[in-house]
């Protein structure tokens, strides 16, 4: 009758009152509706866009005034729930609409099709993150679900399982839902398959990360429950075997008859043996895997004796899902890092570049970070691959490419990889030197603060230790004007990193190089001095390299005794010598004690001009007030090296030219 009609049309005839059909004309029109939603997103979208959803609910709500019209509540019902399998926009006009509290009257109507009907939906709908949790800490939510588990309908019970995943997620909430229903779900767990699966997923979500909870669920059915859950592992459906084992895992105890660690070994078989199913259980098997055996040597080698690995790579080469990928890769990432002498290192490797080599375009972002993170657990476990893969070009070429990936965690991944790789192995930082710095450089000029850091972190490791050649070189691709501008930057990890590029140098380098360019270094210094939104620990890092330079000559020195003796933009606050010297930050007193000490040594011929200059600002006041300093290191240097230096020759001069 209506088989053949548009959207539009169908649409036109939902509802109650007005244009909307009646009757059996209904029932057609909402049977036609179904039909056109189911399997079909592109008809689930127009009918929400043409407010077909309201309309049906709101035959639903009037259906259930009419005791005669439940086939009408079937048909809505069935077409809600295939709305809700929709796109998550399509869910959330069917939750908006009103369709929960009406689904929910009919849970105890007497027509079981309804019933189960709108048990189904609503099941659906809880599963989502759309649907509104329930609040265990009221009685009357307990008991309503409390209600539903005791359903003699397997529909209904499933239901309660699922608002029990979805509203048990804080600790209080944990308790209470151990309490008022474990035992029930342990009872229920003898029912029929999908019931037992429910079942077995509200068992995960009340003991998840909960000690306190877990620990009680051994002491349950007479210290039976261990036995229950046990026992499930051999079921002959793979998703009731994957939770069961996620129950078991959580709870972290073995049955009576069985050791702990007997119990995770044939955990880990059987987690193997659902690697290769192709539903729910064979995607989420990885990462329960992964966390079973993260930190065990023992359960790693007992992964390795079922053959666990060469399982992971035909898996890994079968997989088209992303996050199957995603899991394979993180239990293949798992084993690396753990096991010394894992023996499929290199196959590790060889799959991960498989795996990344169609680039961004072509591989999602979640398996391109878990690819990496495999990379960086070969080169940081203790005993990685053969040095010779982990410097040659053909490995850490690819790492240098994938820093131009758009993802920023991606990124981050191949910095740590590199970073390892400069600093264990010697011709590994010697291409990186040769192929790295002018990418390097390009990448501090990054929008996000953390690339910024990170490759500047990578020049002070390539710098460190290196040739004078390698390291001008590098200084040569930054530019002073850079490494500037990266001194006054907004973030302070990054200023830290590019102060410390100029201690990578030799003092002799790095004097010259901060007073290069009319003090284009010492300027950016001085001004993330001035930055009142710098940290102490930042403002002593910038204070200790300037100790290097004030080790300079002399028309240096007295550069730097202007720079650090110049008021500060508040005509009424004292210099960043008094200031620093009145810090409560012990290191940046210490700092600006040895930095006084370099300029006022008495060796040049401007040594007696600057020890007058301290004395005038008040400086030498200030280190006679600091003999007894409260802490040891700042008392030691202003005593030692700066009141024998500095005072003790003021006083001298003064007593000479009195005696004249």
């Amino acid at each position: 009758m209506f088989g053949h009609r548009r959207p539009e049309e169908v649409t036109e005839l939902l509802g109650v009152g007005g244009s909307a059909a009646q009757g059996e004309e209904l029932l057609i029109a909402i049977r036609v509706a179904k039909n056109q939603i189911i399997g079909n997103i592109d008809k689930k979208r127009r009918y929400t866009q043409l407010g077909a959803i309201p309309k049906i609910v709101s035959v639903l709500m009037d259906a259930g005034k009419n005791s005669e019209d439940d086939a009408v509540i079937v048909n809505a019902a069935d077409a809600i729930g295939s709305l809700a399998r929709g796109s998550g926009e399509v869910l959330g006009a069917v939750v908006g609409a009103g369709a929960v509290p009406a689904l929910t009257e009919f849970l105890f109507h007497p027509n079981k099709k309804v019933v189960n009907a709108s048990a189904c939906i609503l099941e659906m709908i809880f599963q989502s993150k759309l649907a509104q949790k329930f609040d265990f800490l009221k009685e009357e939510a307990r008991n309503f679900v409390g209600l539903l588990l005791n359903s003699d309908s397997k529909e209904v019970i499933k239901l309660a399982a699922s608002i029990i995943v979805r509203s048990c997620e804080t600790h209080g909430e944990q308790m209470v839902c151990e309490a008022e229903f474990m035992e029930k779900l342990i009872i229920l767990l003898r029912g029929p398959s999908d019931q037992k699966d429910a079942c077995l997923h509200s068992i995960a979500a009340i003991v998840k990360n909960n000690p306190e909870v877990s620990s009680k669920f051994p002491l349950k059915e007479k210290g039976k429950a261990l036995d229950t859950l046990a026992n499930l592992i051999n079921d002959q459906h793979p998703m009731t075997r994957f939770l069961s084992c996620k129950c078991l895992i959580f709870i972290g105890h073995a049955p009576s008859d069985m050791e702990e660690l007997e119990l995770k070994y044939k955990l880990v078989v059987i987690l193997t043996k659902l690697l290769g199913e192709t539903d729910q259980a064979g995607i989420e098997v990885p990462f329960l895997l992964r966390d079973l055996i993260a930190n065990s040597m023992e359960l790693c080698e007992q992964a390795f004796s079922v053959n666990i690995d060469e399982c992971y790579f035909r898996a890994l080469e079968r997989s088209t899902q992303a996050k199957h990928r995603v899991g394979i890769l993180s239990v293949l990432a798992e084993l690396s890092l753990v096991m010394d002498e894992y023996r499929g290192k290199q196959m590790v490797l060889d799959a991960v570049l498989k795996v990344t080599e169609g680039g961004p375009e072509d591989v999602p972002e979640d398996v391109r970070v878990a690819a990496w993170s495999c990379i960086r657990s070969i080169v940081k476990s203790i005993q990685p691959l053969d040095g010779g893969v982990l410097y040659s070009i053909e490995f850490i070429i690819p790492l240098f490419r994938i820093l131009q990936d758009p993802s920023v965690n991606v990124k981050i991944l191949a910095f740590d990889s590199l970073e390892i790789i400069a600093g264990n192995y010697y011709a590994g930082k010697s291409v990186l030197i040769k192929d790295g710095p002018k990418q390097l450089v390009q990448l501090t000029k990054s929008v996000d603060s953390i690339i910024r850091t990170k490759s500047l972190r990578m020049l002070r490791n390539l710098m460190f230790d290196a040739s004078i050649a390698d390291k001008d070189k590098i200084l040569k691709e930054l530019t002073l004007s850079t490494l500037a501008r990266l001194i006054r930057d907004s973030e302070h990890t990054v200023q830290e990193q590019a102060l410390g590029i100029l201690c990578n140098l030799s003092s002799s380098e790095c004097i010259k190089h901060i007073f290069a360019e009319d003090n284009l270094i010492l300027d950016a210094i001085i001004k993330q001095l001035q930055n009142e939104s710098s940290g102490d620990e930042l403002i002593t890092q910038g204070m200790s390299t300037l100790c290097i330079a004030s080790t300079g000559s002399e028309p240096q020195k007295n550069i730097l005794l202007d720079k650090i003796l110049l008021p500060q933009a508040d005509g009424n606050a004292p210099s960043l010598a008094i200031k620093f010297l009145q810090s409560t930050h012990d290191p940046l007193r210490v700092a600006i004690l040895w930095f006084l000490a370099n300029l006022a040594y008495p060796d040049g011929d401007y040594a007696s001009s600057r020890l007058t200059r301290l004395q005038e600002e008040g400086v030498v006041s200030q280190l006679e007030s600091m003999v007894n300093d409260p802490d040891n290191d700042v008392k030691v240097y202003n005593s030692t090296a700066i009141f024998k230096v500095i005072y003790v020759e003021y006083v001298f001069r003064t007593l000479i030219n009195l005696l004249l």
